[in-house]
């Protein structure tokens, strides 16, 4: 992410497209090394792609007077262990389980460049190759890619996208002593356990959104844990994405 936005934003060859103002914090890296083959794609696309593939997401923070701004990669911390949220517990309200499989993928065949049988064409899974029963196949047209670690890389972020869909809506409470603290104890991005008793489900899983509602009671808090809820919208881009005209080439 920091070398594409250096790239294109900050060292850019074209001086009209260096963005005054703006600079890469000088921490240490995060995450895995990714590939990535770009070719007028929008940068935000690309640095939402890599978010998709290695758990990593962003920020612009203001860090002076005017349009100063620092780019900075943001890297959730995984407190499954010690952040158990339950009603047994008495932080959460209500808890809603939504569980989809139709779009779920376990093998990419990321299509590369070439045509017909000379095709490139990588097999991308994660951990042990899915067979028989319990495999699920999709190609992405990937022709974008000219090396094998970018169609691997490509293969990655489809999947994370095509995983199995299991989401909770947690209605959080912040009691007057409570066990875990919103914003102290975790936080968006960060990785916790969801224990849904009743339902004898127990989730390890990322939060993903937060909402705060200001109401006549008082302050609602409701927060994702898990991939978001498919809708129309994002099932029609990401078809329209895969589906090209390319795929039958």
């Amino acid at each position: 992410m920091r070398t594409i936005v250096n790239d294109e934003c900050i060292s850019a060859s074209n001086a009209q497209r260096i963005v005054v103002g703006l600079s890469l914090t000088t921490d240490s890296k995060r995450g895995a090394i990714t590939a990535r083959t770009l070719r007028f794609d929008r940068v935000s696309d690309v640095l939402d792609s890599i978010g998709k593939e290695t758990g990593l997401s962003y920020n612009l923070v203001h860090s002076g007077a005017g349009m100063v701004f620092t780019f900075t990669v943001l890297q959730g911390t995984d407190f499954s262990s010690t952040v158990v949220l339950s009603t047994d517990y008495g932080n959460v309200k209500e808890i809603e389980y939504y569980e989809n499989l139709l779009e779920y993928k376990n093998v990419v065949y990321a299509a590369g460049t070439g045509d017909a049988a000379a095709r490139v064409v990588r097999s991308v899974y994660t951990g042990t190759e899915p067979s028989s029963w319990t495999r699920r196949e999709t190609l992405y047209d990937a022709s974008d890619c000219t090396t094998d670690a970018a169609l691997d890389s490509k293969g990655l972020e489809n999947l994370a996208e095509l995983v199995e869909t299991i989401t909770l809506d947690v209605q959080y409470l912040q009691t007057s002593n409570p066990t875990y603290v919103l914003g102290t104890h975790f936080k968006l991005g960060d990785i916790i356990t969801v224990d849904y008793v009743s339902a004898g489900i127990k989730k390890v899983a990322r939060v993903t959104t937060i909402e705060t509602n200001w109401i006549r009671t008082g302050k609602s808090i409701k927060f994702t844990v898990g991939k978001k809820k498919p809708d129309f919208v994002s099932l029609y881009k990401y078809h329209k994405k895969a589906n090209s005209a390319q795929k039958r080439r």
